[in-house]
């Protein structure tokens, strides 16, 4: 049993539920039993690949308020709101949120034995709202109904003869959609044979190929994921020479394995399909990217809370990116990256709007959990009293969310000024900075590199690292090269400074 704790006074009106978690308006308290959930991609002979989860989604006491006084106008949801996409999302929380609106009623809010009496109900924490799960599956209509586009929240009439539940129940639309999705229930028992099965008898047979080739091309490109090898090349026409790693691993795949190749032909020759491509490259890696969040999203379930870190940085195409992961307790302190945003503005309400977004979608798809902190850097965007990241998701969002500034950013903050008070520590630093722009001059980077190699003929040439303030580890990692490649440096300075005529007077004389 784990158990989290923080006291405050949050005031926010739709707070989100978890699995095994107690919500009060003093207290925000979590508790959380051991539970499993792992993906597992085994090596044995038939290359499977499952996913393993086993939640029981059950809810310790939650009493959360939704202090609404009127109805919200919410946008069309699409399907990944919803925890499940093949059966109704039915979280099972023990008390759900309650429409203030609605204190004269009795029924104030969802009830959790709804699901029993309506089997097609489905319920989105999220949105603090019931939909039908078969109308948003199988309807054909464009169905405008609330249980397909907004949610009912009428919690007043939702039981009453002729109204909300039972009026739905009984529409045409819903009726088409509930036999639609009985059928397809009914196919995948084998109570009902699939049209498919008639028009080709030996569907099974070509089923099981079809699984067998894509188990090896997921263990393929697996390989390809795990050991981060490149996948693309410049020209992939069959003409060319160098199609790139996968198309050139794949064509090794058929002259060296005969069971691939027999399961590749029958597949491409016969069917008209290949699943070699770089669009279905791109879709392996898609699956088992969702593989891998379903099983974060579990483990953040077990825990009951979690926290996000953000970081806005350049990638090498100089694109601002905003890194978005999360950390929780699974047994221990883990910490897993979700996903990267690209970042067309960069002021704080883009950044809040990103990091509200994903922090809505890991509470839907974790059994309601809820968010406590966000660790970011001190910039003033991230940090700002009135305006910054954290504030305007404390004071929009989620009132009880707190604020860390990243303690590796603050240690670092903390070593520069200590440096500043050492006049020695600022002597050595200062000159490992005019080290790192000498040594990096057209004319003298060659000279250090072949005195490198003829010092060190058997290691990778090693250079000077140019020192940030916000990166905590280059200095020591500068100055630790220094030490330990004195003779290297030495001599590049003294070859540069005896060979003016070669290497440039004013070089030579920065060299002396």
């Amino acid at each position: 049993m784990v158990k989290f704790e923080f006291q405050g006074q949050p005031t926010q009106t739709t707070t989100p539920t978890s699995a095994d978690r107690s919500v009060d308006n003093d207290n925000l308290t979590a508790e959380s039993d051991s539970g499993t959930s792992k993906i597992r991609f085994t090596n044995d002979v038939d290359n499977s690949i499952s996913i393993d989860q086993d939640v029981d989604g059950s809810v310790d006491d939650a009493v959360l308020k939704n202090d609404e006084t009127t109805e919200v106008t919410r946008p069309l949801l699409s399907d990944n709101h919803f925890t499940n996409d093949e059966q109704p999302s039915q979280p099972k929380l023990s008390k759900y949120p309650v429409n203030e609106a609605l204190k004269l009623h009795r029924t104030r809010s969802f009830q959790q034995s709804w699901y029993k009496k309506y089997n097609w109900l489905e319920y989105n924490v999220q949105k603090d709202a019931p939909f039908c799960f078969c109308c948003r599956k199988y309807s054909k209509t464009g169905n405008s109904s609330p249980f397909v586009t907004t949610g009912f929240r009428n919690w007043s009439n939702v039981m009453e003869s002729g109204k909300g539940y039972g009026k739905h129940e009984s529409s045409e639309s819903h009726q088409f959609s509930y036999d639609a999705w009985n059928r397809k229930k009914m196919i995948e028992s084998g109570a009902l044979k699939n049209i498919a099965d008639k028009l080709c008898p030996n569907a099974n047979e070509i089923a099981k190929e079809n699984k067998d080739y894509l188990r090896i091309l997921f263990k393929y490109v697996l390989w390809f994921t795990t050991n981060s090898v490149a996948t693309r090349g410049h020209d992939e026409t069959e003409e060319s020479e160098k199609q790139g790693n996968w198309l050139s691993f794949i064509k090794l795949q058929l002259e060296t394995n005969p069971s691939f190749q027999e399961l590749h032909e029958k597949v491409t020759k016969s069917r008209s399909t290949d699943y070699t491509s770089k669009t279905s490259f791109n879709g392996f890696v898609t699956a088992v990217a969702n593989g891998v969040r379903d099983a974060i999203y579990s483990d953040i379930a077990n825990c009951g809370m979690y926290s996000v870190l953000i970081d806005e940085s350049k990638d090498k195409g100089n694109k601002e990116e905003l890194a978005l992961a999360v950390r929780y307790y699974s047994e221990k302190v883990v910490e897993r990256f979700i996903e990267i945003k690209h970042l067309t503005e960069f002021d704080a309400q883009t950044i809040a709007a990103h990091t509200k977004d994903l922090i809505e979608f890991i509470t839907q798809h974790s059994e309601g959990s809820v968010v406590i902190s966000l660790g970011a850097d001190g910039a003033s965007v991230m940090s700002g009293e009135y305006a910054g990241v954290g504030e305007i998701l404390r004071s929009q969002h989620f009132p009880w969310i707190l604020y860390i500034h990243c303690i590796a950013h603050r240690l670092n903050l903390i070593v520069n000024d200590l440096v500043k008070d050492s006049p020695l520590a600022v002597d050595v630093l200062a000159a490992v900075t005019r080290l790192y722009s000498f040594l990096n001059i057209g004319k003298v980077r060659p000279v250090y590199q072949k005195i490198f190699q003829e010092m060190f003929p058997k290691t990778q040439t090693k250079y000077l690292t140019q020192q940030f303030e916000v990166r905590w580890s280059c200095k020591f990692e500068a100055v630790d090269f220094v030490a330990e490649k004195p003779e290297c440096i030495l001599a590049t300075l003294a070859q540069v400074s005896n060979n003016g005529a070669v290497h440039g007077a004013k070089h030579a004389e920065e060299a002396a």
